[in-house]
């Protein structure tokens, strides 16, 4: 919906848009039971016309800036399990077997304090 609003905010007359600006205004109007968007400039603007009292629905438009940050958002992502699950299971199972809750527990706060 970014696009839309920045091509509808310009308040020009929309015989001047071109080909890109009727696309993205168009895009927003779009529902999935219309036909395919038209190539030619008249075709696309006939279109609008017969569209333009439609609400917009919100269009994904990811641009550069939105890229940078999706990149950055990639370090968050928490790194891979290092294959030591099972064991450290397994240990967590020996311990309570052999010793009881409180030694787990004396274990858990030596190792992750």
């Amino acid at each position: 919906m970014t696009n839309y609003n920045s091509v509808i905010a310009q308040d020009k007359d929309p015989l001047t848009w071109n080909i890109s600006q009727l696309k993205q205004v168009l895009k927003a109007l779009k529902t999935k039971d219309d036909t395919a968007m038209p190539a030619k400039k008249t075709d696309l603007y006939y279109r609008y016309v017969s569209w333009q009292t439609r609400k917009p629905r919100p269009v994904e438009n990811i641009g550069q800036q939105e890229t940078a940050q999706l990149e950055e958002d990639v370090a968050l992502v928490p790194p891979e399990d290092d294959g030591n699950e099972d064991e450290e299971d397994g240990i967590e199972a020996m311990l309570l077997l052999n010793g009881g809750t409180g030694v787990l527990a004396a274990l858990q706060d030596r190792c992750f304090v």
